[in-house]
């Protein structure tokens, strides 16, 4: 830099001695550490591989500690010599301003020297004296040269400072790099170092920006560390880290959740709430681990947070979810305040460390457990019930971002550590939990959890894949079951919101749990779970009480029965098509017809009213094409134009938009007819002949005409032999039991425990 004189004025170069001899100090402490274990091993009376490998190890460790103080030395040295020469300069700067001061000059602050000689005073005094006059004007012009040349002489010192200045600090920075590339912030990390951090944060004091670079530093993971826990592995800390985030977590032991919140002094505040939220998320990974066999989860975390992901809430009258629907019921949740601060807590944490942390599989079960009180948590919470909803989709949401968690939840996998004294985690009963409580339209919680089921289905990630194949199995048992109809069976009544996500997410595994073979039928499933017959019934049942939902679960399985239909035609040996076809046919016919008798009940007829009104305004069912896999042959068959023959709306009579679950309607969606179009878009695939021996049954942009082969006879004499064997094989699928006994269909011992089938 260059200086300005008032910035000279104001340099104090006394604290750099110290400063050079504590990294000089710093730098001998470290190469006798490295000079002790190196000696210490060496002396060690033992042999063999392993003596072999620690005297190895000592080695190493002795050169890269006296790497390290050689590195330190060179900090010190740039930081004696620099500022030695920079001190010399500015006492030169100083000492000089103040001589030309004393000769007459003024001297700027940017340091141009000008004469400040009273020449009008002198001109007064020798006015009429032409000889001192001129000796005036001559002294006048010497002044001024050497006011000019005092200028070039501080400029030029101002330079060799700048010079001294930018060598001092390329010098330091240099030795510096060495020093954090040898010994990077990381090394810092360990026990002593989070307690040292923790009781400062606990009085109030700032932290120095080596401690928050130490606090960031250590509660974060690497880039290769966050994509193995995402896939399922393990990350390995360094033990320093390890240490480090057990330490700093555990000051937060004992502390109220309003003193947590509170840490963090001034504009710290913020960025220390973050560091101490992603300490106890990575702490809360059962999939951390270290060398020494060190691992996060649950009982890593501290005893009050751990408490409040497991201990028991719901207290006092606590009948059943489907008891307190039919019957009532007051159960209270206690230290309902406390919960919700921690959910706040935790929520202040990086999106992308929530990967399969205890943590969020806690905030979860709890969650789903306050959920089945409903809208009143009872006595001693000082919350209103919209206050309440808002709380606890929120926590939700949170936690929710964690998509092992939320698989886990679903599934049951991994959930006995959220469960207090030994309890065994039962995924139906948390489900109910969630489905009995009446979450508000656009809740961000519900759609976080079970959005990515959906989504995620056919994901190039297998990890990701196996996860959403899972959920959407135990899903598919969980509505199915016959033990939680009492509480499904209402389902989109009571929550809307939940029975379209529910919709949504299962329409592309309809083909899965229809029983669809992906080996010898050749269209591509997800590898979700076959339901029998009844389960597939139970899910219409529930789901197909909102009238969203219904249009768009209906669709997808007219869809999914019609891509059967195709390949069937494609190859009419495959009858076990047919038979599955018939299989969710009857499922959706039974189920949607047990849908509308619910809601036309006497209890509901005022809700059957207001839920035909608001039919008359859905527009548009979600298009589950995009949701429908093809095989390899079905995906020629599919380009236009004969894409749109299959997929359009023509056979269709009537918009399934304004109808949702009307029985008239669903009965269209199985029209032998349409079934047969679909049969015969297949064959065509294989038979291309037939669009020059009869091209009467095709439009002149060669696709086949619905609207004339629907009322042809000869089209029907034509497709008797083609359907023959479908049609057996679909009333067969239609006949079959609904809940079939048998090796492959055991009835469970107890349906709710656990959803998920592996």
């Amino acid at each position: 830099m260059r200086p300005t004189r008032s910035q000279v004025d104001g340099f104090d170069f006394g604290a750099a001695p110290a400063a050079a001899k504590a990294a000089d100090t710093l730098g001998s402490h470290i190469e006798k550490d490295g000079e002790n274990i190196h000696r210490t091993i060496s002396g060690m009376d033992w042999s063999g591989d392993a003596r072999d490998a620690a005297d190895s190890r000592a080695a190493a460790e002795k050169v890269q500690l006296t790497r390290v103080a050689d590195a330190l030395e060179r900090v010190s040295a740039a930081v004696t010599h620099g500022t030695s020469s920079m001190s010399h300069i500015a006492d030169r700067l100083t000492a000089d301003g103040a001589g030309y001061e004393g000769d007459g000059y003024a001297v700027a602050d940017d340091w141009k020297v000008t004469d400040a000689y009273n020449y009008g005073l002198a001109n007064l005094m020798t006015a009429g004296d032409a000889e001192a006059q001129q000796r005036l004007a001559d002294l006048q012009r010497a002044r001024a040269n050497a006011a000019a040349n005092a200028t070039a002489a501080l400029s030029r010192l101002v330079s060799e400072f700048d010079h001294a200045d930018s060598a001092c600090a390329g010098a330091i920075d240099a030795a510096s790099a060495d020093v954090s590339a040898l010994a990077p912030v990381s090394s810092a990390l360990g026990g002593q170092v989070a307690d040292r951090i923790a009781d400062k944060l606990s009085e109030g004091q700032p932290l120095t920006p080596f401690e928050r670079r130490v606090l960031e530093e250590g509660t974060k993971l690497t880039p290769d560390q966050l994509e193995a826990l995402r896939n399922g592995g393990t990350a390995t800390l360094p033990q320093g880290q390890f240490d480090f985030l057990r330490e700093l977590t555990a000051e937060l032991d004992g502390k109220s959740m309003d003193s947590i919140l509170a840490l963090g002094e001034g504009t710290q505040h913020g960025e220390v709430q973050n560091n101490l939220a992603n300490a106890s998320q990575i702490l809360g990974i059962p999939n951390v681990r270290t060398g020494a066999g060190d691992h996060g989860g649950m009982q890593a975390l501290p005893a009050s947070i751990r408490s409040l992901l497991t201990t028991n809430m719901v207290t006092g009258t606590n009948p059943s979810v489907a008891e307190r629907l039919l019957v009532g019921g007051k159960p209270r949740v206690k230290n309902l305040d406390e919960f919700f601060k921690m959910t706040d807590f935790m929520g202040k944490s990086d999106e992308n460390l929530r990967v399969g942390s205890d943590v969020n599989r806690g905030i979860l079960k709890q969650v789903a457990e306050i959920s089945a009180v409903g809208e009143s948590p009872g006595s001693g919470n000082n919350m209103t019930a919209a206050g309440f909803d808002r709380a606890l989709d929120k926590a939700l949401a949170a936690a929710a971002t964690d998509r092992i968690a939320s698989h886990d939840f679903i599934t049951g996998d991994n959930m006995d550590v959220t469960c207090a004294d030994g309890g065994r985690y039962n995924a139906g009963i948390h489900l109910n939990g969630l489905v009995s409580q009446e979450w508000e339209h656009g809740s961000s919680g519900l759609h976080k959890l079970f959005d990515w089921v959906g989504d995620e289905a056919g994901s190039a990630n297998p990890y990701q894949a196996t996860m959403s194949r899972e959920a959407a199995s135990s899903l598919g048992h969980y509505l199915g079951s016959r033990d939680d109809l009492a509480v499904n069976e209402g389902l989109g009544v009571r929550n809307p919101e939940m029975a379209r996500i529910f919709a949504n997410v299962l329409s592309p595994y309809l083909g899965d749990f229809s029983g669809i073979n992906e080996t010898s039928s050749g269209i591509h499933t997800f590898g979700a779970d076959r339901l029998t017959p009844g389960e597939l019934e139970n899910i219409f049942r529930s789901i197909n009480t909102d009238g969203e939902a219904a249009a768009t679960l209906n669709s997808s399985a007219f869809k999914w029965q019609n891509l059967m239909a195709v390949h069937y035609g494609l190859d009419t040996h495959q009858s076990s098509l047919a038979e599955h076809a018939g299989v969710l046919s009857q499922a959706m016919t039974d189920g949607n017809g047990h849908a509308v008798e619910y809601l036309s009940d006497s209890q509901f007829e005022e809700r059957m009213r207001i839920y035909n009104n608001q039919m008359q305004f859905f527009g548009t069912v979600k298009d589950a094409t995009g949701l429908l896999p093809f095989g390899s042959q079905t995906q020629l068959l599919m380009q236009q134009p004969l894409a749109d023959a299959i997929f359009g709306e023509a056979p269709v009579r009537e918009n399934a938009a304004n109808q949702g679950n009307d029985p008239d309607w669903v009965a269209q969606l199985n029209d032998p007819k349409v079934l047969q179009f679909y049969q015969f878009s297949g064959y065509v695939g294989e038979h291309p002949e037939l669009r020059q021996e009869y091209p009467e049954w095709f439009g002149p942009d060669g696709q086949l005409d619905w609207e004339v082969v629907k009322e042809n006879n000869r089209w029907a004499d034509f497709m008797g032999p083609v359907s023959d064997g479908w049609q057996d094989s679909y009333e067969r699928g239609q006949d079959r039991p609904d809940w079939p006994a048998g090796p492959d269909n055991p009835k469970p011992e107890h349906p709710n425990d656990p959803v998920h089938k592996p």
